[in-house]
């Protein structure tokens, strides 16, 4: 979480999850100019939740 500049904003009940989901790349942020944002108290777009599920659904799928 080291690079979002809003890291304090993810509540510490989320702050595992949230590191999962980095590690695997199923979230990765948002980016202006040289800063990225997690922006934890936006709620999540439709859009934005189904590149998630594809992400993850895609990862599970993987040949292994």
């Amino acid at each position: 979480l080291g690079t979002f500049v809003d890291k304090n904003d993810i509540a510490n009940y989320a702050s595992t999850a949230v590191k999962w989901a980095l590690d695997k790349e199923y979230i990765k942020g948002y980016k202006d100019g040289d800063d990225v944002y997690m922006k934890p108290k936006n709620g999540a777009t439709r859009a934005e939740m189904m590149a998630v599920l594809m992400r993850f659904v895609e990862d599970e799928h993987k040949t292994k």
